[in-house]
């Protein structure tokens, strides 16, 4: 890898690994969506987010530290070309149940109804 004038080699080890809930976490905060000025689509990202990499296994950092503490932190910066509230949505669509999906049709089949199949008498 070149560093400035600096060229480093270094061999390939494990560090850590870190976890980041895309749902909760990542897409929420991808905001302000912009023009791509390479393909002219649509763009959201979030601002650097830290994660905490947690100590693995025979990984090469915290020897002194015991298995999922964090040994280290990596910055990341999240990127979809998809509006994040839809994605949400379409990930939200997924754990729902049968009987709350019904309802959700139903009551857009009937909006404005006042006696809908799905109400409660």
């Amino acid at each position: 890898q070149l560093l400035g004038i600096l060229r480093f080699e270094g061999r390939a080890a494990d560090v850590g690994e870190a976890a980041v809930d895309l749902r909760r976490r990542a897409l929420p905060a991808c905001v302000h969506g912009r023009r791509d000025s390479v393909n002219g689509g649509m763009v959201w990202s979030s601002p650097v987010m830290l994660a905490p990499l947690s100590h693995v296994k025979g990984g090469i950092c915290g020897n002194t530290n015991g298995l999922g503490e964090a040994v280290a932190h990596v910055k990341l910066v999240f990127s979809v070309d998809r509006d994040p509230e839809s994605v949400i949505e379409a990930a939200e669509a997924t754990t729902r149940s049968l009987k709350q999906r019904a309802e959700e049709a139903c009551l857009l089949a009937h909006s404005g109804c006042r006696r809908c199949c799905c109400s409660t008498p």
